[in-house]
């Protein structure tokens, strides 16, 4: 994981003593946080650069915090996805203090690129939104619920082909529901008080805003879809609200995206995110992989339609070119090449299982232009022919006329 640099030292130890009696040395501080600090760190045997998060030593005689951070590396440690930031080990300092050593990823945060960007051209945010659900998919099928999924936490890591694969990372919340997979890491030993509202107040689901026991895996969803619709419309559907979150995300119901977006979205794209933001748990979608159906098949209708054409859809706009996202290798890529035909107009083959194309939304199809004039040139020719019919038959009359 990468975060920014600081020249600075980040603990009352010299950088190069915290290590010491483990495999690694400090290469450079990372940054630090409210519980920890991160160090980018190299193995001092294989010379490979991996990053260390270690807990403030301040709380090191915690034991609920302890429990947390042997949760977070139990919990990584078991998610080998391509989604999910990768644990390689985890350790104790010398004088007690444990860290957990992950993976270096090169890039930049989903809220740095938002920062930049802005709001996402809508195939970047498609793309994104899969790969996000892919690694919360891989985590809720060990019972794990992160329950702090937001830009902040969502990287795009750079591949060495310059490619991008979005890691979820930061599971420093994350909660174990008993019975769903054995497979999953141990529960808290000291759980959660009741009430305690945990996570980012502007991601928040409303059970979690409301500080209710037995979170599951469906206030994830609940915050992917925030995320998405901030993706599309470059906002939050609470921001006006600027600091009153939790009684948003309890009572209020959300504008559609496009009421804020500065470019087209479709119909089928704000019933989609809305759906995700239920207040209901039980009207969401009930799991990652029946989200990621709904975005597969919204992609397919985007990238066979001719809203591809326009601006709105257009991949040269700001687009990312390259990810490893299943949706951009379904399509080559995301290629606005291969959704035209050698005349320079879209395809309009509608995808499977949707009903309704996004030409009717955003432009007509060249068939619709051309019916009106074809039935036009029909009705002419069938006018033409019924004279010379009526010709034949009294040129036959007069000719055997008595």
């Amino acid at each position: 994981m990468l975060a920014s640099s600081s020249s600075e030292a980040v603990s009352g130890n010299p950088p190069g003593d915290l290590f010491s009696g483990t495999p690694y040395r400090v290469v450079r501080p990372l940054g630090k946080g409210g519980m920890g600090e991160v160090f980018l760190v190299e193995h001092q045997e294989v010379g490979r650069q991996l990053v260390a998060k270690m807990l403030h030593r301040r709380f090191a005689g915690d034991p609920q915090l302890l429990d947390r951070v042997r949760l977070e590396a139990h919990t990584l440690g078991l998610l080998e996805d391509p989604n999910v930031v990768q644990v390689v080990d985890f350790r104790e300092t010398r004088d007690g203090v444990p860290f957990l050593v992950m993976e270096y990823l090169i890039g930049r945060t989903l809220k740095a690129d938002l920062s930049t960007r802005g709001a996402l051209p809508l195939l970047d945010a498609l793309d994104f939104a899969d790969q996000a659900l892919s690694g919360l998919g891989a985590a809720h099928a060990l019972g794990i619920v992160h329950r702090d999924i937001k830009p902040e936490n969502l990287f795009l890591s750079e591949e060495t082909d310059g490619a991008l694969t979005l890691k979820v990372i930061d599971f420093g919340l994350a909660r174990v529901v008993p019975g769903v997979s054995e497979q999953g890491p141990r529960p808290l030993v000291v759980p959660t008080e009741t009430g305690a509202v945990l996570g980012s107040p502007r991601y928040l689901s409303p059970e979690a805003a409301l500080g209710r026991r037995g979170i599951d895996h469906r206030a994830d969803l609940y915050s992917l879809a925030l995320v998405l619709y901030e993706m599309v419309a470059g906002r939050g559907p609470f921001d006006h609200l600027e600091n009153d979150f939790l009684t948003a995300h309890s009572v209020e119901d959300p504008a559609p995206p496009s009421q804020y977006a500065k470019r087209p979205i479709p119909a089928e794209l704000d019933a989609l995110i809305l759906r995700g933001l239920r207040k209901n748990p039980a009207e969401r979608y009930q799991t990652a992989q029946e989200f990621q159906r709904e975005l597969e098949l919204l992609w397919k209708l985007l990238h066979n339609s001719q809203a591809l054409a326009t601006r709105v859809f257009s991949l040269s706009e700001g687009s990312v070119v390259r990810t490893t996202g299943k949706l951009r290798k379904q399509t080559g890529q995301g290629s606005a090449s291969a959704a035209h035909s050698h005349s320079g107009h879209a395809a309009t083959a509608a995808a499977p299982g949707v009903a309704r194309s996004t030409d009717s939304m955003l432009q007509p199809s060249s068939h619709a232009r051309t019916r009106p004039a074809l039935l036009v040139a029909s009705l002419l020719v069938g006018l033409i022919t019924a004279i010379a019919v009526t010709g034949a038959v009294f040129a036959l009359m007069a000719r055997f006329a008595p």
